[in-house]
């Protein structure tokens, strides 16, 4: 279904741009159906169904985008450190990552030594989220930093309803001596488990 620029063709009778408008029509609904309600849906019409965005880049290179004048803010898809496309959104003052990315899988803990977990991306930040699916107290929730190819790692302590101690029952590694690979260990005391893992993480 073409789109024709040259139209009306002032040149050419009404009955003679006709075909060419009804093109132009049916291209303008087919696009905006893409996205949004048009036509269809009364009230709604002209509200947005859903977002899909193609990533901004300039050669291959993440780029963000400039605001136009009057404009003042704008939301907009492009690569993170670890190219995965994500969201952004750029005001007058800063540039922040809205959504996020994150790594999952599982991986079996013992007391006596610290164990790879994942290798997190360089340049971000982000929280761990540590469970396992036989035992909903035996949950361990943490922070990370990640920059010039080391990460470090700390858990938060907690305290469940009705218990007044406060417990770490996973502890990450913040030595640094592993690089990005990110690292944890049972507390002493609690028996070898295998924990989910959930690490949501931004670009610095």
């Amino acid at each position: 279904m073409p789109w024709n620029d040259a139209w009306p063709d002032v040149t050419q009778s009404v009955k003679a741009n006709g075909a060419t408008g009804v093109q132009n029509s049916n291209f303008i609904d087919t696009s905006m159906k893409r996205d949004h309600f048009w036509n269809q849906e009364g009230a709604n019409d002209g509200r947005h169904r859903q977002v899909q965005m193609i990533k901004t880049e300039t050669g291959g290179s993440p780029d963000d985008i400039v605001l136009a004048g009057g404009i003042n803010g704008g939301m907009y898809v492009k690569d993170n450190t670890d190219g995965v496309a994500t969201g952004f959104y750029i005001n007058d003052v800063n540039i922040y990552q809205f959504i996020p990315a994150f790594l999952t899988g599982s991986i079996a803990l013992n007391n006596a030594t610290q164990t790879v977990v994942v290798a997190v991306p360089d340049d971000t930040y982000g929280q761990i989220y540590m469970w396992v699916d036989t035992d909903l107290n035996n949950q361990q929730v943490g922070h990370f930093f990640a920059n010039n190819g080391v990460v470090r790692a700390w858990s938060n302590a907690s305290v469940r309803s009705g218990v007044s101690t406060i417990t770490i029952r996973v502890k990450f590694d913040n030595a640094g001596g592993q690089g990005l690979n990110f690292r944890a260990r049972i507390e002493n005391g609690l028996s070898p488990s295998t924990y989910q893992y959930r690490i949501t993480y931004w670009d610095i």
